[in-house]
């Protein structure tokens, strides 16, 4: 925690979570499309130091802000999710 990530999100599942992340703490510019973009992202971040800085300085309070950490919220939308699904699921069944 606290230092920026970059990722080509592509087919895998991690470059896709690690989008996702991103997307949840407002840091969309951190998924590049190929690894030519990503070393050159992380060259320039490295040289710029205060970009770096404030970015890092600034992590742990987005991910603490971002939906990511708000367990409440993803409880209710994860058991009204759960809960369509079995209505679904009996629909298809005719019950």
């Amino acid at each position: 925690m606290g230092v920026p990530v970059i990722t080509i999100p592509g087919k895998t599942p991690a470059g896709r979570h690690t989008l996702s992340h991103l997307s949840g703490i407002g840091l969309v510019e951190l998924a590049v499309e190929n690894e030519a973009r990503y070393v050159e992202l992380a060259v320039e971040l490295a040289g710029d130091f205060p970009r770096l800085a404030s970015m890092r300085s600034g992590l742990r309070g987005r991910m603490a802000k971002s939906p990511l950490c708000d367990g409440p919220k993803f409880a209710r939308y994860f058991n009204e999710e759960m809960r369509n699904i079995w209505y679904g699921w009996c629909r298809e069944k005719g019950e």
